[in-house]
């Protein structure tokens, strides 16, 4: 027998010794070794389900959400809109395009009037912003102008309006 051995004997039949299930020198009665079982069982079975859910999760929550965004999106109904193919001279394929476009409108307005009305809206906020565009660039370009025109400038300006260069 070794020395430890002969300790641990020790320390198991004496009443003073603190009994603690969980150090590793007491002996483990036989109703934890059924609940070791049980809680092995359990933990291996928590390691399957963990590693399944790792498995399928991730393609079930992308398919949710693809489904849901799906669900959320407005539908517009398709219009087929053929583009001209050139206009002439006389403008013929032009008015015709036109025409086009105003039947198209007048189906949407039978079908839906408040889907009509969000398409013009539409429509009228693009060309707006459309007409703005040469506006706004000649207001970029006199800004780029200005601070080019600053730029150059060598008077002195004081040092905590300098910026430091770190390129």
């Amino acid at each position: 027998m070794t020395h430890e051995e002969d300790d641990r004997r020790k320390t198991l039949k004496s009443p003073e010794s603190n009994h603690n299930p969980t150090s590793l020198d007491s002996k483990v009665p036989e109703d934890d070794d059924g609940e070791l079982e049980e809680l092995e069982r359990e933990l291996e079975g928590m390691a399957r389900r963990i590693t399944r859910f790792r498995r399928t999760i991730p393609g079930e929550l992308s398919m949710t959400f693809s489904s849901l965004l799906a669900s959320r999106r407005p539908e517009i109904p398709h219009i087929d809109e053929a583009p001209p193919s050139r206009p002439t001279v006389d403008g013929d394929v032009l008015s015709e395009a036109r025409e086009g476009e105003t039947s198209k409108g007048s189906l949407l307005a039978e079908e839906d009037p408040e889907t009509a009305e969000k398409i013009d809206t539409l429509k009228s906020k693009i060309s707006s912003n459309a007409a703005a565009i040469p506006v706004i660039i000649k207001r970029m370009n006199d800004c780029i102008s200005a601070i080019n025109k600053r730029d150059r400038y060598n008077g002195n300006v004081h040092p905590d309006f300098k910026r430091k260069r770190t390129y």
